[in-house]
């Protein structure tokens, strides 16, 4: 853990000396942690893609999956969950910190990324400058 932060490192063979680094905050590693506990299923892992859909370009999409594909990455973020990532995201993830907080209107988690040129005023969508490396091959 640095900063405060749990850090996801995706690396993969097709990336030469490069990384695309997801952070989760404690709480927001803690809540995930809670909503997977929800599950029917203990064997699911925690996705985490973008969609093409809102507003603008792309809009965060986290859900709890069973199945895994030869593209995705899986990363081990605690003892029993797993962040499964899609290389075709990974351009688009690169550098995010995802954090959790409540407040008078509810919990929810916010996504900090770098790579983000707008973002919708309602928060669900964003839009991204040219990707900076082709993970997917």
């Amino acid at each position: 853990m640095t900063g405060g932060l749990i850090y996801a490192k995706l690396a993969t063979s097709k990336i030469s000396r490069c990384a695309a680094m997801i952070q989760l905050s404690p709480s927001a590693l803690q809540e995930v942690l809670r909503l997977g506990q929800k599950q029917a299923d203990a064997d699911l892992r925690f996705r985490l893609s973008t969609a093409r859909k809102g507003c603008l370009d792309r809009s965060y999409v986290m859900q709890f999956d069973k199945m895994t594909q030869a593209s995705d990455r899986v990363i081990p973020l605690a003892d029993d969950l797993e962040l499964v990532v899609n290389a075709a995201d990974l351009p688009y993830l690169e550098g995010l910190a995802i954090d959790y907080s409540e407040d008078m209107m509810g919990g929810g988690f916010r996504f900090y990324n770098p790579n983000t040129i707008q973002v919708c005023s309602c928060g669900n969508s964003f839009s991204v400058g040219r990707p900076k490396a082709d993970f997917a091959g």
